[in-house]
């Protein structure tokens, strides 16, 4: 992971990137992600909304790694959570 950390030449300062987001509010999984983004449960578990976002797209980029490596993860998950849910 700290490979993947770039620090700007001769300052030790560390850069920012920044990434627009557009919600379109006639689809349904824009609302979903709008209102989740903006909700008191990300307010309260997370330092920020960025901090979210960035722990979500990580989360859901390493799952679907998993997934097309293991196609039986889910089905494996799936029946684990029948037995202690």
């Amino acid at each position: 992971m700290k490979n993947r950390l770039k620090i700007m030449e001769g300052t030790g300062d560390y850069m920012n990137k920044n990434q627009n987001i557009r919600f379109n509010m006639d689809k349904e999984s824009d609302i979903m992600a709008w209102e989740s983004l903006h909700s008191k449960d990300v307010g309260e578990r997370f330092k920020s909304q960025n901090r979210f976002v960035i722990e979500a797209i990580n989360y859901y980029y390493e799952r679907v790694m998993r997934i097309q490596e293991d196609p039986y993860l889910e089905t494996r998950e799936k029946k684990m959570h029948l037995r202690t849910g």
